[in-house]
C-alpha cells in the first residue's frame, strides 16, 4: 500500500513563490533578449524548477509484505516492520522524509541500536493499519 506524504500549505506556498519569481525571470529574459543567447539560463531556471518540486512527487512511503519502504528523493529506507518498536506523533521540523510538520516519529532496530526516521504520511490512520496488520 502507497502513501503519499501530506504537504504544509507554507511550504507549498514556498514553492509556489519560488517558481513564479523564476518564471517571472524567464519570461523578462525572454522579452528584453533572444531566445537563443538566453538559452543556458533557460536550462538552469528549468532544472531549478524541477529540483523545487521533485520532493513533492517523489516523496511517499510504501508497506508490503513485512516492509515498510521510504522513498524521497534520491534517499531511501528499506524497515523490516518487525524491527518497529515505538511510533509516535512529533512535530519536529529537523529534515526527514516528510514534508509536513504533521510526522510521525518511527523508531526501529538497525544493527542491533535503535534509530528512527519521521515521516508525514497523508492518512496517518490507514498508514497505521497498514503497519499493525502487518505486525500481527
Amino acid at each position: 500500500m502507497k502513501f503519499r506524504s501530506k504537504i504544509d500549505w507554507w511550504l507549498l506556498l514556498i514553492f509556489v513563490v519560488i517558481t513564479a519569481n523564476i518564471l517571472m525571470k524567464i519570461y523578462e529574459a525572454n522579452h528584453h533578449y533572444s531566445l537563443a543567447s538566453n538559452f543556458p539560463h533557460l536550462v538552469i531556471y528549468s532544472l531549478i524548477i524541477f529540483l523545487i518540486w521533485l520532493p513533492i512527487f517523489n516523496t511517499y512511503y510504501v508497506v508490503e509484505n513485512n516492509t515498510l519502504m521510504i522513498k524521497s528523493l534520491v534517499f531511501r529506507w528499506k524497515i523490516n516492520i518487525d524491527d518497529i518498536t515505538e511510533i509516535e506523533p512529533t512535530h519536529n521540523p529537523l529534515s526527514s522524509p516528510a514534508l509536513s510538520l504533521d510526522r510521525l516519529k518511527i523508531y526501529y532496530m538497525k544493527n542491533g541500536e535503535i534509530t528512527s526516521v519521521m515521516i508525514s504520511p497523508k492518512d496517518k490512520e490507514r498508514f497505521f493499519q497498514a503497519i499493525n496488520k502487518r505486525l500481527h
